[in-house]
């Protein structure tokens, strides 16, 4: 099972769907081949909460009412693209 974040619809400034993952670089979490979790530097992004398959794009860059920035995806690219379509 993987991990799972709840972001409440009211709380979401803005979101993009990313085509090409940024650099990433991890401060506290987990890295492994195909999970990064928790926190990362991205560039040009800044400081983000990761929950992510740095392998299989695109990837959801949600920005929050308060500033916090998650850089997501699901479980595979079809439903990350389905998530961002409900955002949209």
């Amino acid at each position: 099972a993987g991990s799972r974040y709840e972001i409440p619809l009211e709380e979401i400034a803005d979101a993009a769907l990313l085509e090409e993952l940024p650099a990433i670089s991890r401060i506290a979490g987990t890295a492994m081949d195909t999970v990064d979790k928790g926190r990362y530097r991205a560039e040009g992004y800044g400081n983000v909460t990761a929950c992510l398959n740095p392998q299989e794009g695109p990837w959801l860059l949600v920005v929050t009412a308060d500033g916090r920035q998650y850089l997501l995806s699901a479980t595979d690219s079809a439903e990350t693209a389905a998530v961002w379509q409900a955002l949209r």
